[in-house]
C-alpha cells in the first residue's frame, strides 16, 4: 500500500513540475512533411449539342399531350417508341 502511495505522489509531483509538457514535447517530431492533395482540375462542361434524337423528339411530344390530358407527364419515358407515336397521331386526329 505505502508503494501505490509512493508511486501516486511521486506522479503528482512530477506532474506538478512539469515534467509531462517537458516529455510530451521532446515526444513530438516537429517538422512532420504532410502529403499534398493532388490538385484536381476541373472539367469545363461542354455545351450540350443541339442534335436531339427522334426518341426525344416523340418523347417532348408525348410528355406535352400527357400533361393536356391531366396525367403525369414522367411516365413517357417508359413507353415504347410505337407507343409514343400512336399517342400522339391520336391526339392529333382527334383534336383538329
Amino acid at each position: 500500500m505505502k508503494t501505490i502511495l509512493l508511486i501516486i505522489f511521486s506522479c503528482w509531483v512530477l506532474y506538478k513540475a512539469g515534467f509531462a509538457t517537458k516529455m510530451l514535447q521532446a515526444a513530438t517530431i516537429e517538422n512532420i512533411p504532410r502529403p499534398t492533395a493532388p490538385t484536381i482540375q476541373l472539367k469545363t462542361a461542354k455545351p450540350k449539342e443541339e442534335h436531339i434524337t427522334e426518341r426525344e423528339k416523340l418523347e417532348n411530344q408525348a410528355r406535352i399531350i400527357v400533361s393536356r390530358m391531366g396525367e403525369n407527364p414522367d411516365t413517357v419515358k417508359y413507353m415504347g417508341e410505337s407507343l409514343l407515336r400512336a399517342l400522339i397521331t391520336d391526339y392529333t386526329n382527334c383534336n383538329r
